[in-house]
């Protein structure tokens, strides 16, 4: 199972992480392999390409862990827009700029979207990044939003100078918001894909290290055995001792 998921597609996503899966943060083989694996579901399930979706991923990844937004959700979230057929780069910037920005004037948000003040900012609080994004963004889509109404709803608060810098920058937050709250069941699918993904890569790993703690367990008993039936220290060497 192990040679499975490091294998084909996952090991040339794997090796593009290694250039730098998250910006400012040091992935360890081990999670870039389960990230490459989610990447690799991703593309197998929609039209997305496991190049934009690793792109955005280095972009995006580390905004989003600062904002409860999981490294597999922001996957899910690059799959969703690649498979829109929407610029990436400029849909990174959107959302690692918005998301921050989103979280720090929450209660404007909240306002806005019609719900207490306390709820999008304590699901950011509680880890629950992913959940605030997808409330606001079921919001647009209720409320039939498009790019200009939610460039206007956006633009409260701390997000209004975001926002216009976003402009300024051709990286439009209406453009993206409105291709995501038009499709957000599609990323909602995504999101168990690629949770599904992740978890079971991750069952895949603790079976692999359980494995290799059982093989070592046996090697110790069988070594100690054979060592009571010896005197002398010669066997001992010969079996890995010192």
């Amino acid at each position: 199972m192990r040679v499975a998921i490091a294998t084909g597609e996952v090991e040339k996503i794997r090796k593009q992480m290694e250039e730098g899966i998250i910006k400012g943060s040091s992935a360890t083989a081990a999670a870039m392999e389960k990230i490459a694996s989610t990447i690799d579901r991703l593309r197998a399930s929609s039209a997305s390409t496991a190049p934009e979706i690793t792109d955005f991923v280095k972009r995006v990844g580390a905004v989003g862990a600062q904002s409860g937004i999981t490294i597999d959700q922001v996957a899910a979230l690059g799959s969703t827009i690649s498979s829109l057929g929407m610029r990436v780069e400029m849909s990174a910037t959107a959302i690692s700029r918005m998301i921050p920005a989103i979280k720090n004037n929450a209660f404007d948000i909240a306002r806005a979207i019609g719900v207490t003040p306390e709820t999008v900012r304590n699901l950011f609080d509680t880890g629950k990044g992913m959940e605030a994004v997808l409330l606001i963004l079921q919001h647009m889509k209720d409320a039939g939003m498009d790019e200009d109404s939610i460039e206007a709803m956006m633009g409260v608060g701390g997000m209004k100078d975001v926002m216009k810098d976003l402009n300024q920058q051709g990286a439009l937050a209406g453009i993206v918001f409105a291709g995501l709250s038009q499709n957000v069941d599609e990323l909602r699918r995504q999101l168990v894909v690629a949770n599904q993904a992740y978890e079971e890569n991750i069952a895949i790993q603790n079976e692999f290290d359980k494995m290799n703690q059982t093989v070592a367990a046996r090697w110790e008993r069988l070594k100690n055995q054979v060592e009571e039936l010896f005197v002398g220290d010669a066997p001992q060497k010969w079996l890995g001792g010192s």
